[in-house]
Formats: structure tokens, C-alpha cells, sequence
């Protein structure tokens, strides 16, 4: 793996912890916290999996099968997502900085989705 692939996924995976340690603190919705856990770390393992082709042999092609829903509720909540439903009571966000996070939130995950959608295609097709 690249040493910036490698800080990327550093980074992405403190990134989850930070937001994470967040969303307890303020107590926000459970099942998205669960979501951005699971989407999280199955995104950073789909780029182990990229630049580590023989651990897809050991466990098999299966876990690559749920690459296009992580990719899709991705996409659902950092298009559609609404603030009132991702962002705890507790946090006051007004709509205009609600929408540049979630740009960034899309523009930070990019190569990981992509790496994602790479994985799927050399494994199904």
C-alpha cells in the first residue's frame, strides 16, 4: 500500500473515532452512529483489500457484495440527508454550514468510495 494510502486511511479512521467519541457525547441517533461505524470501517477495509488482494482469498468475495448498499446509504445521506435527522439536539447547525459538510464529507470520502466501486467491479465482474 502507498504511504499516502496509508495516511488516508489513518486519517479516515480518526476521523470515525473523533465523530464517533461526538456523537455519544451528545447523544446523538444510534442508528446512524452505527451506520457511520460499520460504513466506515468496512470502507477502510475494502481499501486494505484493494492493495491486498490475498485477503479476499482467505475470507472470500462475500463481504464485497455489500459495497453497492454502503455506497448507496452513503449517498443518501450525504445528498439527501436532512439536518433535523444527522445532527444531535444538542448541536445548533444552520443550513448553510450544514451543507458544506456535507460537501466535505463527500469530497473527503471520495477515493474510498472509489476504491470501493473499483474492489466490487474486479470481484463480480
Amino acid at each position: 500500500m502507498p504511504w499516502y494510502m496509508f495516511l488516508y486511511a489513518a486519517l479516515y479512521s480518526i476521523i470515525l473515532i473523533a465523530n464517533s467519541i461526538v456523537w455519544i457525547k451528545e447523544k446523538g441517533n444510534w442508528f446512524l452512529l452505527v451506520f457511520e461505524l460499520f460504513s466506515g470501517i468496512f470502507l477502510i477495509s475494502m481499501i486494505v483489500i484493494n492493495y491486498y488482494p490475498v485477503l479476499l482469498k482467505n475470507i472470500g468475495p462475500w463481504p464485497v457484495y455489500a459495497v453497492p448498499l454502503v455506497l448507496g446509504m452513503e449517498c443518501y445521506y450525504s445528498v439527501w440527508g436532512k439536518a433535523d435527522d444527522m445532527v444531535p439536539e444538542n448541536i445548533k447547525v444552520d443550513a448553510k454550514s450544514f451543507e458544506a459538510a456535507k460537501v466535505i464529507s463527500i469530497l473527503f470520502g471520495s477515493p474510498a468510495y472509489i476504491i470501493a466501486g473499483k474492489v466490487f467491479i474486479d470481484v463480480i465482474f
